[in-house]
């Protein structure tokens, strides 16, 4: 019985814990909005895609003029080092009494190029970083980032480096894997920034695309974990008041039923 019951567990805790689709931005029905909203999970709460002030308000259709599926702009620096004041950005909190562990981000880069000469004229490099530094430090040197419990130099972290002249059209399908490694698990309460920059850009179009579906929409992939109250009063971001565990979802429920009733019947048979 004491197997039964500890399988029982085990198979519970997975169905709480599967790595699935966290976050959804749905650039495929992006139809020249300012601010793409995004879709996450329960327990999950996400801020719109969104440029940086200084980006501008030239955000919207681009490639295929009045077709949904690009989300682009053509102020991107010409400079060969990513402009700190020019990127879009979207942010990630997980609600209290849970933590995110980031495993995939999936999305596809449009950059315009020059057919003939195979030059970008939109943005040449892209860099996707994070960050969970609450003071919003993304390169003053000072620290205080804490990815994996440690601090480093700078106060974001590297997911992607992108050079457009390694492919041969004006499309990059980028996958970051792993990216649990990198961030670690973001406890409850914490959010993370992403900001995706461009730059060495002519004045060419670049961003996210997904026309016709040829891309892919901005995905993030990963494993919500709910915390019990000792842990979520330890992680916490207002102090250490006790937070009431989640209650179950009504698919742990009917599972956890259908595990008393089985359990039930093995025990009548033993009698």
């Amino acid at each position: 019985m004491h197997l039964f019951v500890g399988v029982f567990f085990l198979l519970s805790t997975i169905v709480l814990e599967a790595s699935s689709l966290l976050v959804r931005y749905p650039v495929s029905s992006s139809n020249g909005v300012h601010r793409l909203d995004g879709e996450a999970q329960e327990h999950i709460t996400v801020s719109p895609l969104a440029p940086s002030k200084q980006l501008g308000g030239d955000v919207g259709r681009g490639v295929l003029g009045n077709t949904s599926g690009d989300y682009l702009t053509s102020a991107w620096p010409s400079g060969e080092s990513r402009n700190q004041g020019r990127f879009f950005e979207f942010k990630i909190t997980a609600q209290n009494g849970f933590e995110i562990e980031y495993e995939t981000l999936e999305f596809t880069l449009y950059s315009f190029k020059d057919k003939k000469m195979n030059n970008s004229l939109g943005p040449r490099f892209w860099e996707l970083r994070a960050s969970v530094d609450t003071g919003g430090v993304w390169d003053s040197g000072s620290g205080g980032s804490i990815f994996n419990g440690d601090s480093s130099q700078d106060g974001s972290i590297q997911l992607a480096f992108v050079d457009m002249n390694d492919y041969s059209g004006s499309i990059a399908k980028i996958e970051v894997v792993s990216a649990n490694s990198l961030l670690g698990a973001i406890r409850t309460g914490k959010t993370t920034s992403f900001r995706l920059y461009g730059y060495a850009s002519g004045d060419g179009q670049g961003g996210f695309y997904n026309v016709w579906n040829r891309g892919s929409d901005l995905l993030i992939h990963g494993t919500l974990h709910p915390m019990d109250a000792c842990e979520t009063a330890a992680w916490g971001n207002t102090g250490l008041s006790p937070v009431i565990s989640p209650v179950p979802e009504p698919s742990n429920i009917a599972l956890f039923l259908s595990g008393l009733t089985i359990l039930f019947v093995f025990m009548r048979r033993r009698r």
